[in-house]
């Protein structure tokens, strides 16, 4: 009888259940406390130099232009077993979803609207290294977007292809030089195991010497000297970026 009495209030009532316990405010109002659920850790960087990716365009034609424009790409740092899966190179400088007046465009065929000849992409087997397998290159029906995708091309691996250039226009013009192919646009995409797929993307410019030196890639410089001839600066163009890899969320 003494323990019931301990558990029943003054107005005769039994308490039936335990509640949780209330900490006191300073307005004499009571508040309940609880547990908060904590959210998971996830590192945003770890200790390793960020991708630095770069491609450098050559109009290697003076006159008559049948043959194909020069374009080479490498990059280098990432996070350990990093691979550069896609490259786009998009030359639809306005971005309005056309081919039009000032716009470079791939002449990989005989139809409109290329002049003066065409050639369809081609790798340069002799100076690129490396890579495991590239895929079929997708060129747009306008001509403005390239495609390419790739298996194992790692850091410090390089890519050399050549594909003719021309340019929309009245009339449209055979020869696209650095300043004519400058603000066309390079975006790279990169995988590794535990991490977010990273893209990046940069406009290529006529002078990109300043982007290159800082950057530590094996690329031509803005004044490209071919065997036996002299330097071609005004026939150039490079993108040079870097890009930044996540960690995938891990919880702890």
């Amino acid at each position: 009888m003494g323990l019931l009495r301990k558990n029943r209030k003054s107005n005769g009532r039994s308490r039936t259940a335990k509640t949780a316990p209330r900490a006191v405010e300073s307005n004499g109002r009571s508040r309940m406390c609880r547990f908060e659920r904590m959210e998971s850790r996830q590192m945003l960087s770890a200790d390793f130099s960020p991708i630095q990716i770069g491609a450098v365009y050559f109009e290697d034609a003076i006159g008559i232009d049948a043959g194909g424009d020069l374009i080479e790409i490498t990059w280098v740092g990432g996070a350990p077993n990093t691979q550069l899966t896609e490259l786009i190179i998009d030359t639809d400088k306005r971005n309005n979803g056309e081919l039009s007046d000032g716009d470079p465009f791939f002449d990989v065929d005989a139809n409109p609207p290329g002049t003066s000849g065409s050639s369809p992409l081609i790798i340069d087997t002799q100076r690129t290294t490396g890579i495991d397998h590239i895929e079929d290159p997708i060129i747009s029906v306008d001509g403005t977007k390239l495609v390419m995708r790739f298996t194992g091309f790692d850091p410090g691996d390089r890519l050399v292809f050549s594909v003719d250039v021309d340019e929309e226009g009245y009339p449209t013009t055979p020869l696209v030089e650095g300043k004519e192919f400058q603000y066309s646009r390079l975006q790279a995409t990169f995988a590794a195991e535990n991490y977010f797929d990273a893209t990046g993307i940069d406009d290529f410019l006529d002078a990109y010497d300043d982007k290159l030196r800082g950057s530590g890639l094996e690329l031509p410089a803005d004044r490209y000297t071919p065997a036996d001839e002299d330097p071609l600066p005004d026939q150039t163009a490079g993108a040079i970026f870097q890009v930044e890899q996540t960690l995938l969320p891990t919880i702890v």
